[in-house]
């Protein structure tokens, strides 16, 4: 069986006066089951520590009184009943009215068969797998800036630096939910490998450190704890301009790696003896390739043009979004552009591919021409 360990801590940071975030790192129902969150009051309005702060409470309470069950489902629950939470204090505080709060939240449940990671998700908080050398990130951010870095229309550094980078398009305790309302909760659940490190954490540690000076923490020999402080300490030395919130958790063993064959030291790999009938063999296996080559370009372009599915956007409606006009020029027209230039790039392609294609079958009838003769019985 695997054991877990797991480690959390939180920062003011450099600038602000009091601390927003808030996370959960313990044990639930049994040393099977641990229960992990980084959660992110909402900065800029009274309040947004007294939201986490309800979050975190409704989380564990209804997680401790469910005893087991179906995680994901029950995690799934938990938030919802944390969002309800906060929506029910702020109608008897009207003067937090404005609250809320970004969270990642997650049960790592261990079987005798396997380790199993199950996430429920709302906002800009972030859950990365450090595994293999790899570092991937599991959670999608909920806000235009997010989505335009996710699919290649801004650079992590330009993400880091845009003026909008903390608008979020999801919170919870912005309006009542049920746990299986559409457009609120990412809830997924993934397998664990012995050897993984999880990292979770607020905007404050991801606006300010790159998920290069991320992966060198992970990568480095030390305890949780002090991998923690390391990341941490790296947002402060930035400029600490938010709260810092960072839990770790470790999954016992050694992950496995592909096995490699051994080479002498300095030396190349050995390179295989070539059969001396391969020209022969080459050629024909190039003319089967190219004859499907031929009848696949020829069924395409018979075939009438499929319309480029456009992805569909991600809702911006909140009460943390104000200039909504402006907005909407940020995602549309960055997004038609990206069309426009796909769709450039893939008409280009089918010109180049259709010039290589000819001289590809050029140049198997002359090399048929010229093995013929060795081919004759």
């Amino acid at each position: 069986m695997n054991n877990i360990h797991f480690y959390g801590e939180t920062n003011v940071g450099r600038v602000r006066s009091n601390n927003e975030d808030a996370f959960i790192a313990t044990t639930l129902w049994d040393d099977k089951h641990t229960l992990l969150a980084a959660i992110d009051g909402l900065g800029g309005y009274e309040g947004g520590e007294v939201a986490a702060d309800i979050a975190r409470g409704s989380i564990i309470e209804a997680l401790n009184n469910a005893r087991g069950g179906d995680c994901l489902a029950l995690l799934k629950e938990a938030v919802t009943r944390a969002n309800n939470a906060i929506i029910d204090y702020k109608e008897s505080h009207p003067a937090l009215a404005q609250m809320g709060c970004v969270l990642t939240a997650a049960i790592i449940e261990v079987t005798p068969d396997n380790t199993v990671l199950h996430t429920a998700h709302v906002g800009d908080t972030r859950l990365y797998r450090y595994c293999r050398g790899n570092l991937d990130k599991l959670t999608r951010d909920h806000s235009l800036v997010g989505y335009r870095e996710e699919i290649g229309e801004l650079t992590e550094e330009e993400a880091m630096s845009h003026p909008r980078r903390n608008l979020v398009d999801r919170i919870v305790g912005q309006e009542r939910h049920s746990a299986d309302d559409r457009n609120f909760i990412d809830a997924a659940s993934f397998p664990l490998e012995p050897g993984t490190c999880l990292l979770f954490c607020s905007d404050g540690l991801t606006d300010l450190v790159t998920t290069a000076e991320i992966k060198r923490v992970l990568a480095h020999d030390g305890t949780l704890d002090e991998k923690c402080r390391q990341l941490i300490h790296l947002a402060l030395d930035h400029g600490g301009r938010d709260n810092v919130t960072v839990v770790l958790a470790h999954i016992d063993g050694t992950a496995a790696h592909p096995q490699e064959e051994d080479t002498v030291a300095g030396e190349p790999p050995a390179t295989p003896k070539r059969h001396k009938r391969a020209p022969l063999v080459l050629a024909i296996l190039v003319t089967l390739a190219a004859i499907a080559a031929i009848a696949y370009f020829a069924l395409r372009h018979n075939r009438p043009a499929q319309p480029t599915p456009v992805p569909a956007p991600i809702p911006v409606d909140t009460v943390v979004v104000t200039d909504s006009a402006t907005l909407a020029t940020d995602t549309v027209a960055p997004r038609a552009d990206s069309l426009r230039r796909a769709l450039d790039a893939v008409q280009q392609r089918r010109v180049e591919l259709n010039d290589s294609l000819d001289g590809v079958v050029n140049d198997i009838r002359s090399q048929l021409n010229r093995l013929n003769p060795t081919a004759q019985p």
